[in-house]
């Protein structure tokens, strides 16, 4: 049975003594997918920041699933979201492995159960979805923090995430990919993936600043190529928007984080395109990944925002 699950969210920022402070004022749901109570970690100066993590019972996303996730962030609000755990896209069909194949006809049969699979996909037009859209009004802050989606052979995936950020305003955002279940000995060797980050600077009208995109089937030569992912299985982007005014910093932020990153030895690395600044990982670990983020993501928060960087406990678990 198909999820149409539906999740609105809304932050707003209230002065209290010094601090203000980030109140979760919505939060309307339909569905399997739910949000945990807001979560004030941090400390000092950074109280006020409100953290919230985004469950979703079902733990993965089948097929013909659809997940629709509103998000906004009114003036001075500053808000964290992140999940308990990898989010799963299964697949609908048996998992082939390879290294278990005893006979000569079994790649032949593979390939043509793959290709009619496909059809079948194709002519259904069918796939689990998920929509994020977000909303930040000026002076706002946001960090969408996901643990890694986690592609099972077989699935066809349509995500998208969209952005829409006022002048003043500012982002820290990311998305991890996992290809397959290697320690189940399963590779992702058929299926679809339709993945979009989208980023608009919002004033008289909408600019797109950035759009980050990838269509491509499983065989695609893509997955393979010295210029693709030369079949690594982990594929991440962590993105950054900071406001109007702080663009002027951005190269020298881009020169520093760098810096950083050789000083620590990260396995990524850190561009700029336009008014966005891109940091990059292709490897096969996603614990290395997500940890390598974690600290760019910590020094992106003490040059952008003057704030110490904090990990959600969430992510010890």
């Amino acid at each position: 049975m198909a999820w149409h699950s539906v999740l609105t969210l809304a932050f707003d920022a209230q002065h209290a003594g010094e601090h203000a402070r980030t109140n979760l004022v919505q939060r309307h749901h339909q569905g399997a997918l739910r949000v945990q109570k807001a979560l004030y970690p941090e400390s000092g100066e950074q109280q006020g920041i409100c953290h919230v993590i985004m469950l979703y019972p079902p733990a993965g996303i089948a097929l013909g699933d659809k997940l629709d996730i509103d998000i906004g962030v009114k003036h001075h609000a500053h808000a964290v979201i992140t999940t308990p755990g990898a989010n799963k896209w299964y697949g609908n069909l048996p998992s082939y492995t390879p290294n278990k194949q005893t006979n000569d006809s079994a790649p032949i049969e593979k390939t043509q159960k793959t290709q009619e699979s496909q059809k079948t996909q194709e002519n259904s037009n069918s796939y689990a979805v998920q929509n994020v859209t977000v909303y930040l009004q000026d002076d706002s802050r946001f960090e969408w923090l996901p643990q890694e989606n986690c592609f099972y052979n077989a699935s066809f995936a349509h995500a998208t995430n969209q952005f829409f950020i006022s002048p003043a305003a500012s982002v820290i955002a990311w998305e991890i990919n996992l290809l397959g279940r290697e320690h189940h000995g399963e590779r992702y060797s058929t299926g679809e993936m339709r993945l979009s980050n989208l980023f608009w600077r919002v004033d008289e009208q909408p600019k797109l600043l950035l759009a980050d995109t990838l269509h491509h089937c499983a065989e695609h030569d893509w997955f393979g190529s010295p210029v693709g992912l030369n079949n690594h299985s982990v594929f991440a982007s962590l993105w950054v928007v900071p406001s109007v005014d702080a663009q002027k910093q951005l190269i020298e932020w881009v020169k520093q984080l760098r810096l950083f990153i050789d000083h620590h030895s990260l396995p990524v690395s850190c561009t700029q395109t336009g008014e966005v600044m891109i940091i990059r990982y292709l490897g096969d670990d996603v614990r290395q990944c997500f940890d390598s983020f974690g600290a760019v993501r910590g020094e992106i928060r003490t040059l952008m925002w003057q704030q110490a960087s904090h990990l959600p406990r969430i992510w010890a678990t």
